[in-house]
């Protein structure tokens, strides 16, 4: 995915690959990364979290790696810095992209790692009454 310093992604999850894991490679541009911290795999959940539940907010710089369950946790991008590394710049140069995006897809792995095997074990009920419990960031 390529990024020119304007671009914002709205709030999603992620269920293309298996199960919606996904590890995610930044070049370029630092990025503002922000996830909930809680599971909410349907827009309707999604709405809820956002309401009871502030974004863990990270930066993601040239070279970070993020290995997400994207199918579970809503995450978005909300801006990157305008100027890219000097290596970034010189391999974008004459296009507006100041950050790309590499994502990999993970398939055929364990199954009770699946989304509906971690929900069937309470992972949405746990995860939520832990939150509430401790306080987001816990």
């Amino acid at each position: 995915l390529g990024y020119r310093a304007s671009d914002d992604m709205a709030w999603h999850t992620d269920m293309a690959g298996e199960e919606g894991w996904l590890c995610s490679i930044s070049l370029g541009a630092t990025a503002r990364f922000e996830y909930l911290p809680a599971a909410a795999p349907s827009a309707r959940r999604r709405c809820v979290v956002q309401n009871e539940q502030p974004p863990v907010k990270v930066d993601l710089e040239c070279g970070d790696v993020l290995l997400l369950q994207g199918g579970l946790l809503p995450h978005r991008i909300v801006g990157c810095t305008r100027e890219p590394p000097p290596f970034f710049a010189g391999i974008s140069a004459g296009t507006a992209l100041c950050r790309v995006n590499i994502q990999v897809r993970l398939w055929g792995h364990d199954p009770s790692l699946s989304l509906g095997s971690l929900l069937e074990d309470g992972f949405q009920d746990e995860r939520s009454e832990r939150i509430s419990a401790e306080g987001p960031g816990s």
